[in-house]
C-alpha cells in the first residue's frame, strides 16, 4: 500500500516542496493517485497473470471480485486452518470489527491463493511499485512546476497527465 506523506514526497524527489503546497497537493492530487494504483494495478496484474492458466485466472477473478460461494469452497480446500494462520490475524486485526468476517476471509482468500500460484507476487508488486516512484522522481521538476499553480494542478490530476 502507497503511504502519501511527506516521507512519499521525499521518496520520489519531492522533499523540497513547501508544506503549504504539499499539503494541497496531497488534497487535490486525490484522482491523479488513483490513476497510479490503477496503473500499478494493471502492471501488476499483467505480469501475475502470466504463466497462469484460463482456468487459474477465472477463479483468482471470481475471488477478487467477491464470489463468497467459491471463497468458502477455496478456504475448505485450502486453508481450513485459516483462524491460526498469521496472515490471518494479522489482517482482521489491520481491517477491525467494522468490516464484515466474510469481506476479511475474500482478503485473505485472496492473498493465500497469490501465495499458492505466483509466491513471488510480493516482489512483483514491489518492483512495479519502484517503477512507478521511479517514473514519478524522473516527473519531480514538473510535478514541483504544476504544484505552484493550482489551476495546472487540477488540470493534471484530473486527466493524470504528471505519470
Amino acid at each position: 500500500m502507497i503511504t502519501l506523506d511527506y516521507d512519499f514526497l521525499a521518496e520520489v524527489g519531492l522533499e523540497g516542496v513547501p508544506r503549504a503546497a504539499a499539503d494541497k497537493f496531497l488534497h487535490q492530487i486525490y484522482k491523479f493517485l488513483h490513476q497510479i494504483y490503477y496503473e500499478l494495478e494493471l502492471r501488476v496484474g499483467t505480469r501475475l497473470s502470466d504463466g497462469l492458466t484460463d482456468i487459474e485466472l477465472n477463479e483468482f477473478e471470481r475471488i477478487i471480485n467477491r464470489d463468497e460461494q467459491l471463497v468458502v469452497e477455496w478456504i475448505d480446500a485450502n486453508a481450513t486452518d485459516y483462524a491460526t494462520d498469521p496472515i490471518f490475524k494479522r489482517m482482521h486485526g489491520a481491517l477491525g470489527t467494522e468490516v464484515p468476517l466474510s469481506q476479511v476471509l475474500i482478503e485473505y482468500t485472496a492473498t493465500k491463493w497469490l501465495e499458492l500460484h505466483k509466491p513471488n507476487y510480493r516482489d512483483i508488486v514491489a518492483a512495479m511499485l519502484d517503477d512507478l516512484k521511479v517514473e514519478l522522481r524522473e516527473r519531480a521538476e514538473v510535478i514541483r512546476e504544476v504544484l505552484e499553480d493550482e489551476n495546472d494542478l487540477d488540470y493534471c490530476a484530473s486527466d493524470a497527465q504528471l505519470l
